[in-house]
């Protein structure tokens, strides 16, 4: 299994890709001096893990992303992508597209769902939480 990873910039507000943050990560070890910075514990980069998915377009889902297929789109809920460490495994927390921390009701449980049964039925990136943040807001 390859690891992949993204992350968000929190100094820069940008994301950065795999090169990016091995580019960032690497000239130390080149330096010789492994140990002078590690940007896994950089509270400033927010690291986000490559699940093994994708999306109905074939692009690659990552923790943090916000996803939903046509049923939760027609129901105005979407999905965060979350990386679940007590059973090691990427879960799909429902939401209310503009009301993030309001439960989802009726027709579906408020509880992760395995990101698996979610992208079976058709899940589609609409963003992500960092660059996104009018997913989470009033008025969507």
């Amino acid at each position: 299994m390859k690891f992949e990873f993204r992350a968000w910039d929190l100094k820069n507000s940008v994301m950065l890709d795999h090169q990016q943050i091995m580019e960032k990560q690497y000239p130390q070890h080149i330096k010789r001096d492994p140990y002078h910075y590690d940007v896994f514990n950089d509270m400033s980069i927010l690291i986000n893990m490559k699940s093994n998915f994708e999306d109905v377009d074939g692009r690659p889902i990552f923790q943090g992303d916000v996803i939903e297929t046509r049923d939760s789109k027609a129901q105005r809920f979407c999905y965060e992508v979350i990386f679940d460490e007590e059973t090691s495994a990427f879960m799909a927390l429902p939401f209310m597209k503009g009301r993030y921390g309001w439960t989802v009701g009726y027709t579906t449980t408020t509880n992760p769902q395995p990101l698996k049964d979610i992208v079976e039925l058709g899940a589609y990136i609409i963003g992500n939480k960092y660059q996104n943040q009018e997913l989470y807001k009033r008025g969507v």
